[in-house]
């Protein structure tokens, strides 16, 4: 027997909300929203295996991750300067 996969999921509730969904382009719509939720749960489990593997390995990886974590995304937003393409902000 198959697993039961995401796709076949996500069709057996279109073909299940086929009059609700209308024509193709509804459809098309709805199997694009799911595949996009679905994505979106996958990305935050993921984010949450991360965090809880960091936070049991201990405070010097938990330090180490954090620097990383730092180096790949850098600054803040709110610590980021601000560039203007003008140059000098008091030039006119």
């Amino acid at each position: 027997m198959q697993p039961f996969s995401t796709q076949r999921f996500i069709d057996d509730f279109v073909a299940a909300n086929r009059s609700a969904a209308g024509g193709a382009r509804e459809e098309y719509a709805l199997r694009q929203a799911l595949l996009g939720l679905v994505r979106q749960a996958r990305v935050e489990q993921m984010a949450e295996i991360r965090i809880t593997a960091v936070r049991l390995a201990g405070a010097e990886a938990r330090t180490q991750a954090l620097r990383r974590l730092r180096r790949e995304c850098g600054p803040p937003a709110s610590q980021r300067q601000l560039e203007f393409d003008g140059g000098e902000a008091g030039a006119a």
